[in-house]
């Protein structure tokens, strides 16, 4: 009689205790299964430019596939929504576990979650009022004459699709801003060129400095060209620091008429989204590809060493603060074959420099276009810089693909696009792991 009496109490504590095993597990997997769906979507308002429907699709498609395997639920009415920000995904609803032995004792299901709802995740974008930090970025983009036709046109709607996701609008707190190098034979910095290179006399000389460059070229005839707004590589013991142009000057450029200063001109540090995209929109692609002027000016954008030559606005932080990270982004789409030697195209520059007879009768002071791009990136990476590259339709260059390997910060930041949708999708990948994600409980 005694066994019959305590037989019941004796079964519900112990199924008591293998239904509270089972919730444990069952809760730890709901809580799991909703922290991966909000960030999941919060990736999603991200990559589709905060679209509600998509954002709310991905984060239901997450939490399904890590519910599949979860212990028996009696109800779920768990709901996704993005937050009134626009920068946020937030849960509501319940979820309870079905119980065995419980049952028994009229208890038919455990809540998985705080009835109060103080265990629901909120996944946010780190941007506006939930930035964890400044960010600044340089994007150095090919706009060589072999980007002429849809291949430009694809790479306008990559990079403002990137402005448009990593600039966000309240910049009360922290600051994001971007930088632009559009170059080809050359980098152009417009007004800012008598900073940078010095200023020049009238008249024509024998050597560059003047408004016309007379110079001798390999055929041994004499060629004059005219000083651009354009910029050559640095030479001498600063070729591949970021020291200050007033203290070490860059260098001048002569181009010929038939490979022009690229008309685009750089853009410092900005947080206008308005202003970047209608630069991005103006991009016109032509002459020759001189790289190395490109990323050494992706540098000197994001270098306190520069800042004095900017706006009040578009002057960068000091390198490796807590809460400033800078990014350059290096896009690429073939050979870098421009080289030069006093400010002219040089003779040992490759095929696609423009005619022979407008080259000067002088080896590049610097050397190979590979050499000194990959010494500026060192360089750059060691100062605090965090480099992405981004090959755009490189299929027969093994240095160009090396060069982008290499400069790299690490082998997830080097990207090879194949055409103009990985593109996009590769600069929004980039933008990503930017505009970091967290979980706001």
């Amino acid at each position: 009689m005694m066994f019959g009496l305590m037989l019941l109490p004796m079964l519900l504590s112990i199924g008591g205790a293998v239904d509270f095993g089972r919730w444990l597990l069952a809760r730890q997997q709901t809580i799991s299964a909703l922290d991966a769906a909000a960030l999941a979507g919060a990736r999603a308002l991200q990559v589709e430019d905060a679209s509600t429907a998509a954002a709310i699709l991905m984060a239901q498609a997450m939490y399904k596939e890590n519910t599949k395997k979860r212990l028996p639920r009696k109800s779920d009415t768990i709901v996704f929504n993005v937050g009134a920000d626009k920068a946020s995904i937030e849960v509501t609803g319940k979820a309870t576990l079905q119980t065995y032995f419980l049952s028994l004792a009229n208890i038919t299901e455990l809540p998985l979650l705080n009835t109060t709802g103080t265990e629901f995740p909120a996944a946010v974008v780190a941007g506006g009022k939930y930035a964890q930090m400044n960010i600044e970025i340089a994007m150095m983009l090919d706009l060589s004459g072999s980007m002429v036709g849809q291949k430009i046109e694809d790479l306008k709607a990559a990079a403002k699709d990137l402005v448009d996701i990593v600039i966000w609008e309240d910049q009360s707190k922290y600051t994001s801003r971007i930088a632009l190098v559009p170059y080809a034979n050359a980098v152009n910095v417009g007004s800012y060129a008598s900073k940078v290179r010095g200023t020049y006399t009238s008249g024509t000389c024998a050597s560059p400095g003047c408004q016309y460059f007379k110079f001798t070229n390999p055929y041994g005839w004499q060629v004059t060209h005219q000083i651009s707004n354009c910029v050559t590589e640095r030479v001498g013991a600063d070729a591949y620091t970021d020291t200050a142009p007033s203290s070490s000057p860059v260098g001048r450029y002569y181009p010929s008429q038939e490979n022009p200063c690229l008309t685009n001109q750089i853009v410092p540090l900005s947080s206008d989204k308005t202003y970047l995209e209608a630069q991005i929109d103006s991009f016109e692609a032509s002459g020759s590809t001189g790289g190395q002027v490109g990323v050494a000016w992706g540098w000197y954008l994001l270098s306190p060493n520069f800042a004095y030559l900017w706006p009040s606005t578009s002057r960068p932080d000091a390198y490796k603060l807590d809460k400033t990270q800078k990014i350059a982004i290096l896009m690429r789409d073939g050979e870098y074959n421009s080289v030069h030697c006093k400010g002219v195209i040089a003779q040992d520059s490759t095929y696609g420099s423009g005619s022979i007879s407008e080259q000067i009768n002088c080896n590049a002071t610097n050397g190979d276009a590979y050499k000194q791009s990959l010494a500026v990136c060192d360089a750059m990476k060691t100062a605090g810089v965090t480099v992405y590259t981004v090959a755009f339709q490189v299929y027969d260059s093994q240095n160009a693909k090396d060069l982008l390997a290499k400069c790299a910060t690490d082998s997830t930041k080097s990207y090879d696009a194949r055409n103009g949708e990985e593109l996009k999708q590769v600069f929004h990948d980039i933008a990503l792991k930017i505009s970091t994600i967290y979980l706001s409980h």
